[in-house]
């Protein structure tokens, strides 16, 4: 009997048909992984723009509210320092986080949004509760007033 060898005659390769089905089905799971990202960036950078708009839309809520009860401070002489110790404690809006520039690193870029969602959604919080002692401070001086009046 002739000696076998254990070297295949290509070299060891496999048939070039393996080789395309396997370039094929990674090219496919790549392309499926690459648009999930992608999608998950589409998906954040929607979030942020309606966070940054609710923000602004709070924001300008809380700065007119803001302005109403400075002009029934002004008409309420004695009151005026409790009142303006409330707007006191009422701070700016600040700097909102940017989102991060478009690039080509998607899982990064979208951990970036996601940090500048969650700050976003924090600040949110914040001018919202502000926005609510503001508008409980416009309430009580508003029932004082009416109360005053009654009583005259």
């Amino acid at each position: 009997p002739a000696p076998t060898s254990s070297i295949r005659e290509d070299g060891g390769r496999p048939p070039a048909d393996a080789i395309s089905d396997f370039e094929r089905t990674l090219e496919l799971s790549m392309g499926r992984m690459y648009e999930e990202i992608h999608n998950m960036n589409k998906s954040l950078r929607s979030s942020y723009r309606r966070l940054a708009n609710e923000h602004a839309q709070l924001c300008g809520e809380r700065d007119s509210m803001r302005g109403c009860l400075m002009r029934m401070v002004n008409g309420l002489g004695s009151l005026t320092a409790d009142v303006r110790s409330t707007l006191e404690g009422v701070s700016g809006s600040g700097e909102l986080p940017r989102p991060p520039p478009r690039g080509t690193d998607y899982e990064t870029e979208n951990q970036l949004l996601r940090e500048a969602n969650y700050t976003l959604q924090q600040m949110n919080r914040k001018v919202r509760f502000e926005k609510e002692t503001i508008q409980g401070e416009i309430s009580s001086r508003q029932a004082s007033a009416a109360n005053s009046s009654v009583a005259e």
